[in-house]
């Protein structure tokens, strides 16, 4: 297949390469490789006087803007489209910080100074309002001063009243080793907390405090005999009744448990008298006890009898089953030989037949023979 170059330098060419044509040949098209300029034009006409393209500072936008937090208003997940106009984001402001607010309240009195009033009136309250803004801000900062001055001077050399109201930080160097005496210290707290148990902290009493009074009260136990009969009493029925309160919740679930239970709850002499109610009513039934026995030694023979005859008719069941299986498959066999003895009477017909009609078509030929 043949193929004819067309070079697209010219505008013709051009369109005559975008009309199709009607040969059938295959048609190749190159392009000159032409050098793309960047058009510094372009970037002029972007600059404009009239903006202002100063460079803003990082602290000043950080401090108006750190607080705005956008949220979405109206959040629609259902990929509907006739909701798409409902969704939005709005800003709010947290809490404001005093730098914060007024570096916003200086940033809206710079975007009303950008506004083209040629008011005086509005010159001049700006020009007031800035100033109350300078003031607010160096007494601020000032104040933020005096206070860090404070903080890191101490009050040593001050007067007890002066001592009150100021504060000093502690020179804290944690290191290495401080923080594995500190995890230690906690340690032996949380083995104190499980020796003896956790209680509510009420704020007046310093952990050393409260172990050196149970030292004490232990100590003072320990010197007192009643007290302490009193206390290993008091500590045994505790025990009791918590063993008992235990042994009941098991005998809720536990029927062996509920017998052993009323067994000790039953005293000696009611079981003695439970004998002698037993030893009287045996009394009463004295001349009919033998016949009684005499009765259930009957009963349990046929039992035993019947059982045995169920047994035997189970087994004739059996066997009469296994019977009958039998003579239903000798039946099926029968009827199966049946069918193949009047299939090979069938056959032996049809050959009987077909030796008839050979020996008449021999005899036949044999007539006709001169």
């Amino acid at each position: 297949m043949s193929g004819s170059v067309i070079e697209l330098d010219d505008d013709i060419l051009w369109k005559e390469a975008v009309i199709p044509t009607k040969n059938c040949e295959q048609e190749i098209f190159e392009s000159s490789d032409q050098e793309i300029t960047s058009d510094d034009s372009e970037s002029e006409m972007l600059l404009n006087d009239d903006v202002d393209a100063k460079p803003s500072g990082y602290q000043e936008s950080r401090e108006v803007f750190e607080n705005q937090v956008i949220e979405n208003a109206k959040a629609d997940f259902s990929g509907r489209s006739d909701n798409l106009n409902k969704v939005s984001n709005k800003t709010t402001s947290g809490c404001e910080s005093v730098p914060v607010k007024l570096a916003r309240i200086r940033r809206e009195l710079q975007e009303i100074g950008l506004l083209n009033h040629d008011s005086s009136l509005q010159d001049t309250e700006m020009a007031g309002v800035d100033k109350l803004l300078d003031e607010l801000d160096q007494k601020f900062n000032r104040e933020t001063q005096q206070i860090k001055m404070r903080l890191q001077k101490g009050c040593d050399d001050k007067s007890p009243l002066d001592a009150i109201n100021c504060a000093k930080l502690p020179d804290l160097s944690l290191d290495y080793e401080g923080s594995q005496q500190i995890l230690r210290l906690e340690s032996q707290v949380a083995k104190l907390e499980r020796t003896l148990g956790v209680f509510e902290y009420n704020g007046t009493k310093t952990l050393t405090t409260s172990i050196n009074e149970i030292f004490r009260e232990i100590k003072l136990l320990r010197g007192n005999k009643n007290d302490l009969q009193k206390f290993q009493s008091k500590l045994s029925s505790i025990s009791s009744e918590y063993e008992e309160t235990l042994v009941a919740r098991k005998a809720e679930k536990d029927l062996e448990t509920q017998r052993q239970i009323r067994d000790k709850l039953l005293s000696p002499e009611f079981k003695v008298k439970a004998l002698y109610d037993s030893y009287d009513v045996l009394k009463k039934y004295k001349k009919a006890l033998p016949h009684l026995m005499a009765r259930l030694q009957s009963l349990n023979n046929l039992q035993l009898e019947v059982g045995e005859s169920i047994g035997t008719v189970k087994t004739l069941d059996t066997s009469i089953n296994w019977i009958s299986d039998q003579a239903t498959q000798w039946k099926q066999m029968l009827e199966q030989m049946d069918q193949k003895l009047n299939n090979a009477e069938g056959r032996s017909a049809r050959n009987k037949k077909e030796v008839i009609e050979w020996l008449k078509a021999v005899e036949m030929r044999i007539d006709n023979i001169p």
